[in-house]
C-alpha cells in the first residue's frame, strides 16, 4: 500500500472505532464487501497497537535510564548535602529522594 492508501485506511479504521457504520466506511473506501473493510481495519489496528507498544516501551526505557542516571548521581554525592538527616539538592527544599521519585 502506498502512503496515501495507508492514511485512508488509517482514517477508515479510526472512523470504525468512533462508531461510523461499517457499510458507510465500505462505500467510502470503495471496498467490494464490508468483510474486506473489517479485515483491513483489524490489520490497521494491529499495526497501530504494535507501534504504540514499541513507542511506550521506548519511553519507559528512556525514563528508566534518566532515573538510573539521577539516582547514580545522587549516590555519588554530586553536589548534594545532608540536612536534618535527609539528602537535599543544593538550593532546593525538596529531598533528592522525592525529586527522583517525581521523575
Amino acid at each position: 500500500m502506498d502512503a496515501i492508501c495507508n492514511q485512508a485506511r488509517g482514517g477508515a479504521a479510526l472512523a470504525l472505532a468512533a462508531g461510523v457504520d461499517l457499510i458507510v466506511i465500505q462505500l467510502g473506501m470503495g471496498d467490494a464487501s464490508p468483510v474486506t473493510t473489517a479485515e483491513t481495519s483489524i490489520h490497521v489496528f494491529r499495526k497501530m497497537a504494535r507501534e504504540a507498544v514499541r513507542a511506550s516501551a521506548a519511553l519507559l526505557l528512556s525514563h528508566a535510564k534518566i532515573r538510573t542516571s539521577l539516582e547514580g548521581a545522587l549516590r555519588r554525592g554530586s553536589g548534594e548535602h545532608r540536612c536534618h538527616g535527609r539528602s537535599r539538592l543544593p538550593g532546593s527544599t525538596v529531598s533528592s529522594e522525592k525529586a527522583v521519585a517525581s521523575w
